[in-house]
């Protein structure tokens, strides 16, 4: 946990040369994730049809029970 916690307070003392490069990598990369996203097609997305299976007990009529 010391050994990251270091590490963590390393980056975050890094200064302006650090944001330099930080945040325009995010700036160029965040966008392109979503906007792939958002240009994907939508696709319909259907429940599977339940299949009544006529020897289930429960589709059973009582006289077919006995």
């Amino acid at each position: 946990m010391a050994d990251q916690v270091r590490f963590i307070g390393a980056w975050a003392r890094g200064g302006a040369s650090r944001q330099t490069v930080v945040v325009p990598a995010h700036a160029v990369t965040a966008p392109r994730t979503s906007w792939r996203i958002m240009r994907a097609p939508a696709t319909e997305t259907q429940a599977p049809v339940p299949v009544r299976d006529p020897d289930w007990a429960a589709n059973r009529t009582r006289g077919e029970h006995e």
